[in-house]
């Protein structure tokens, strides 16, 4: 019972992490996108010669991947004064940091509790006030995260059927963590569950692993008193 409660409190805490994830990947996104980001294509804008109104409007998008934009000629012989509006991507090895900063983030709230937790409940074992349970964190961890763990089975069984149309942008902001993970398997936003391949849905599965495994680690460190930051210092102190 206590560890359902335990892993209650763990999944909250995961939310708030979870919404402080959101904004900063829309922060490292808008970042990305203008520092470091590639010209994939082009939003074309136009107006019509002569439109009292003068009112610009996006007629269609166009990324050089497509090949030769043929719509172009088409739109300057109906009178359009044409005016390309370059879209840029984020490039592959500034996601992957992105997400690393994402995971830490929210490891960082997952570290801090279960660690907290598990320094408790070694007093409390040495007094005889609780049975010792070494498995307790990834226990924890996992029970916190069985709703995504649900959520990608079912997508994945119904993935040629029922949720063959379920939307990239819905999957990753369920789960925010891992949001430029999932644009760097899918290639975009845009995309839809059932183009993912079985690899890409192992790796999701993996990385949906990191929140129970860490849950374990810093329980157990808590546990045996470990302080990680205080060895690293320790042993940086003892090179010198």
């Amino acid at each position: 019972m206590e560890i359902i409660k335990k892993s209650f409190k763990l999944y909250g805490i995961c939310i708030l992490a979870s919404i402080m994830c959101f904004f900063l990947v829309v922060t490292f996104n808008m970042i990305g996108t203008n520092f470091f980001g590639t010209q994939i294509g082009y939003s074309m804008q136009g107006e019509i010669e002569g439109d009292e109104e003068n009112e610009k409007i996006i007629l269609y998008t166009h990324k050089y991947s497509e090949g030769e934009d043929l719509k172009k000629q088409e739109y300057i012989d109906k009178g359009y004064t044409l005016t390309e509006i370059p879209m840029k991507n984020t490039t592959v090895k500034w996601d992957i940091v992105a997400q690393i900063f994402l995971l830490f983030m929210i490891g960082v709230f997952v570290y801090n509790n279960l660690w907290n937790l598990g320094f408790k409940d070694s007093n409390l074992v040495k007094i005889g006030e609780k049975r010792e349970d070494k498995l307790k964190g990834i226990k924890i961890g996992f029970l916190s995260q069985l709703p995504a763990f649900i959520l990608l089975a079912v997508l994945s069984i119904g993935k040629s059927t029922f949720a063959r149309e379920f939307s990239i942008a819905s999957y990753s902001f369920l789960n925010p963590h891992l949001h430029r993970a999932i644009y760097i398997l899918s290639g975009s936003d845009g995309g839809y569950f059932g183009e993912f391949t079985i690899g890409d849905i192992a790796i999701i599965f993996a990385l949906l692993l990191f929140i129970p495994i860490l849950a374990q680690i810093a329980y157990t460190l808590g546990y045996k008193s470990i302080i990680v930051s205080e060895k690293l210092v320790y042993k940086k102190n003892q090179e010198k």
